[in-house]
C-alpha cells in the first residue's frame, strides 16, 4: 500500500508471488510480474520504475483474476496470449500447442542446411501456431513454407502469425491429414525439407504429465494407444514429398530414439542423425533422402 492505502505495484508482485507458489508454480514471482505487466500495458522490466506507483482498481482486478486462473494451472501463455519461440512473438490459445523450447531446434537444423538465398520448398507438418513455418520463412527469405495441419482452427492461428510477421505471401496453410495436402499440392518429389513436430505422447502417459498440458489441444500431443503412430506414418510418407537430397526432420519423444531410427531403410535413407537436447535426451531425428 502507498500512504493513501492504495495497492501498489510492488504489493501486488508480492501477493502475485504468495498465490502462484502456494499453487506449486515453480516460477512464481516471474510469473507474477509478467502477469501484472500484461495487465499495466508495459513491459515487464518496466514493472521496476513503477515499484511504489498505485495500480488503478481496474487492473488490480484483472491481474487477481489472472492469478486464479493461472493458480489453478491454466497455462500463462493462454492468459498472455503470447509465446516466445526462436526470438519471434506467436499468438497462441487454446486451438493449438504451446511452443517449446526444444523444438527451435527442428529450425536450426534446416538453417544449418537450406541456403539462405534462393529458393526453398519446406513442408511443415503439424504446424499448430505456425511456428516453425512462420520462423523458417522469416529466416530464409527464399523459402516457400507449405504449414499443414488437420485442425482448421489451428490453420486459422497459423495464418495469424503469418500475417502479424509479414511472411503470409509465403506461407501457405494447407488443411489435411499428414503429407496429404502436400501431395495433393503437387509437391511429390519436390520439397527440399519436411520438418514435424507431431503428436508422440501414448494416450496412457497423459495422465501422468504436468497438468497445464490437459489445457492443450488434446490431439496436437497425442495419436492415441501408439505414440509412435504419427511419426511413423511421416516417415514412411516423407520419401514421396521430398527430393532426392531433401531432408527429413522429425522432433521425438523420449525414449524413442531407437525405435524412430529402425524405421529408416538405408535403400531410402542416408546421412541419419539423432540430435540430443541440452538436457542429452534424444530430440530430433534426421535424414536425408538418397538420389
Amino acid at each position: 500500500m502507498d500512504p493513501w492505502g492504495r495497492t501498489t505495484v510492488a504489493a501486488l508482485v508480492e501477493e502475485g508471488e504468495r498465490v502462484l507458489e502456494g499453487a506449486g508454480i515453480p516460477a512464481a514471482r516471474l510469473e507474477a510480474e509478467v502477469l501484472l505487466a500484461r495487465r499495466l500495458g508495459v513491459e515487464r522490466s518496466g514493472l521496476l520504475a513503477r515499484w511504489t506507483d498505485p495500480v488503478p482498481p481496474a487492473a488490480g482486478d484483472g491481474f487477481r483474476g489472472d492469478l486464479h486462473r493461472r493458480a489453478s494451472r491454466y497455462p500463462i501463455q493462454y492468459i498472455t496470449g503470447m509465446q516466445e519461440f526462436h526470438s519471434l512473438e506467436f499468438e497462441v490459445d487454446e486451438r493449438v500447442l504451446i511452443p517449446r523450447h526444444e523444438t527451435e531446434m527442428l529450425v536450426d537444423a534446416v538453417l544449418e542446411r537450406a541456403p539462405r538465398e534462393g529458393p526453398v520448398t519446406i513442408v511443415d507438418v503439424g504446424t499448430g501456431s505456425g511456428n516453425i513455418a512462420v520462423t523458417l520463412a522469416m529466416r530464409l527469405p527464399g523459402a516457400l513454407v507449405f504449414a499443414c495441419d488437420l485442425s482448421p482452427a489451428a490453420l486459422d492461428v497459423a495464418r495469424r502469425n503469418a500475417e502479424r510477421h509479414g511472411v503470409a505471401d509465403r506461407v501457405r496453410c494447407l488443411a489435411g491429414d499428414g503429407l496429404q495436402p502436400a501431395l495433393a499440392e503437387g509437391l511429390g518429389g519436390r520439397a527440399d525439407f519436411v520438418v514435424s513436430n507431431p503428436p508422440y505422447i501414448a494416450e496412457h502417459e497423459l495422465d501422468g504429465v504436468q497438468p497445464e498440458l490437459s489445457h492443450e489441444p488434446r490431439m496436437a500431443l497425442s495419436p492415441g494407444p501408439d505414440g509412435m503412430s504419427v511419426t511413423r506414418s511421416l516417415i514412411e510418407a516423407a520419401s514421396a514429398v521430398l527430393r532426392p537430397g531433401g531432408w527429413l526432420f522429425v522432433e521425438l519423444s523420449i525414449g524413442c530414439a531407437d525405435r524412430a531410427l529402425r524405421l529408416l531403410g538405408t535403400a531410402l535413407w542416408e546421412s541419419v542423425l539423432v540430435a540430443p537436447d541440452i538436457q542429452g535426451i534424444p530430440r530430433v531425428l534426421g535424414a536425408r533422402r538418397r538420389a
